[in-house]
């Protein structure tokens, strides 16, 4: 194998690792983020939407959770989520109580939250309660790029976050690359 070669293999190799490294990183970031779509929507479809959705046959209560105005309503002047103060809201309340006749979801519906999926309602509902859509309904946002061009030169595309050829002479000046 010739020197030109290996040099190259030596740089596909440091690009993959580093587009691998850079790609867990953001995933961790995102990670401590709530998400309505990707960690909200699940619990409340998977626990609540039977008996408080779209199914007017179903619903108990007159509370819709699949719609946001109804669940942030003022009923008796309580709401079933109330943003920015858990305590408040009679989800949580629901959730967290010992008395069986208010426990939701009600124990003959053989579903249960788990600890972890309450406490991330708990979290959305503290950091405001933003409420979304099904991912598949929100238009696709590209992420920030989060490599620098120097970094950038050494990969493939040869072209920077901003559309810049990376490998023309102009663009190298005020790199070390």
């Amino acid at each position: 194998m010739d020197l030109n070669k290996k040099r190259h293999r030596k740089r596909t190799i440091r690009a993959h690792v580093w587009g691998a490294l850079t790609t867990l990183s953001m995933m961790v970031s995102q990670a401590d983020e709530i998400s309505f779509a990707r960690d909200i929507l699940p619990i409340l479809s998977d626990n609540c939407f039977y008996c408080h959705g779209p199914d007017a046959n179903h619903r108990e209560g007159d509370l819709r959770l699949d719609q946001k105005e109804d669940a942030l309503a003022s009923r008796d002047g309580k709401a079933a989520i109330q943003p920015g103060n858990p305590e408040e809201s009679l989800v949580v309340q629901r959730l967290r109580t010992q008395d069986p006749d208010d426990l939701m979801p009600p124990p003959d519906s053989n579903k249960a939250l788990t600890e972890e999926e309450i406490d991330k309602l708990e979290q959305w509902i503290t950091s405001g309660a933003d409420w979304g859509r099904h991912w598949s309904f929100e238009p696709p946002v590209r992420p920030p790029c989060p490599l620098t061009p120097g970094i950038l030169s050494m990969h493939s595309s040869n072209v920077d976050c901003n559309g810049k050829d990376t490998h023309s002479p102009s663009h190298r000046r005020g790199t070390l690359c």
